[in-house]
């Protein structure tokens, strides 16, 4: 594995920050459970969030993957004379 893909994983963060984040605010919505309605809204919109994030953490495992199946840098630097 390559000394860059040993460090670069911006992707790989942004993915998961992102899946994070709607995972709290999915959290923190949280209604009044003596509201039927409002509970029902809310679960519909927790099974969204979680089918996206899901798919958030499939893209992130596919994109570890394809760095992982890289071949590694066997080339030396030559310096000039």
């Amino acid at each position: 594995m390559s000394q860059k893909n040993i460090l670069d994983f911006k992707l790989e963060i942004t993915l998961l920050d992102k899946a994070q984040t709607e995972l709290f605010e999915a959290i923190a919505g949280k209604p009044d459970p003596n509201d039927i309605e409002a509970m029902r809204l809310y679960l519909d919109n927790v099974y969204m969030v979680m089918n996206k994030c899901v798919a958030l953490v499939k893209d992130t495992k596919n994109a570890l993957q394809k760095k992982q199946e890289e071949p590694p840098l066997t080339e030396t630097y030559n310096s000039p004379a």
